[in-house]
């Protein structure tokens, strides 16, 4: 396993931990695509496309290498 693995395997189980943590959690509105609305401000126009610029560079960031294989 490469480096780059190792990293991507230990932020996606950190991501699951948050996302079960917040299962339990009896507060509201701490769960990471709420955390990650919030952040982003989805809520009005200029928020909904900040977070459509990030997601697509994120994907595309993410499947360039599977593609170009």
């Amino acid at each position: 396993m490469t480096t780059p693995d190792l990293i991507w395997a230990n932020l996606l189980v950190l991501g699951l931990a948050y996302a079960l943590f917040t299962l339990v959690d009896s507060e509201g509105g701490d769960t990471l695509p709420e955390r990650v609305h919030a952040w982003s401000g989805v809520h009005k126009r200029p928020g909904r496309a900040k977070f459509a610029i990030m997601w697509t560079g994120f994907a595309g960031w993410f499947l360039l290498p599977v593609i170009t294989e």
